[in-house]
């Protein structure tokens, strides 16, 4: 199995065969599975966003630590959170590991103001380059009408 291929299920709206399952197992009978999806039905959008962080007892787990302090990211726990990793077990702690991964979640609102942040930065850095690209152009003599930079950057 690879990470890419693990897709995260929505307990609130999946139905399972309680008696088949064992939850603490990571073992489910399932009558219907719902998959989380931010795509397709708002009403069942959650309301986190979910994504996998480096988890290493050698650094004592540090990029986990790094994560929660700089972006307010929390374990997904088998007690407190209604999602699953479909076929990975919870650990001792019940949280959901793969390998030196394990899945943690953040509001979603927040990834999303910090994705909108990313882009604002990224293109005002890229705008300063161009910026100074065009400064040296000049400087040398071979000056470029906007409307061309313009057609360059479409």
């Amino acid at each position: 199995m690879y990470l890419q291929d693990i897709k995260l299920i929505d307990m609130r709206f999946s139905e399972w065969d309680k008696k088949k399952s064992d939850p603490k197992e990571g073992s489910y009978e399932f009558k219907k599975k719902v998959y989380v999806d931010f795509m397709g039905n708002k009403e069942a959008r959650p309301d986190v966003w979910f994504t996998w962080c480096r988890y290493d007892p050698s650094n004592n787990y540090r990029e986990l630590r790094e994560w929660k302090i700089m972006w307010g990211y929390t374990p997904v726990n088998i007690d407190t959170d209604p999602y699953w990793p479909e076929s990975v077990p919870p650990d001792v702690n019940g949280n959901y590991v793969f390998g030196d991964l394990i899945l943690v979640k953040c509001r979603l609102v927040d990834y999303l103001k910090r994705q909108l942040e990313d882009m604002k930065r990224s293109k005002s850095a890229s705008q300063a380059k161009l910026d100074g690209w065009q400064a040296q152009m000049e400087k040398a003599g071979a000056s470029i009408p906007e409307s061309m930079i313009q057609e360059l950057i479409r």
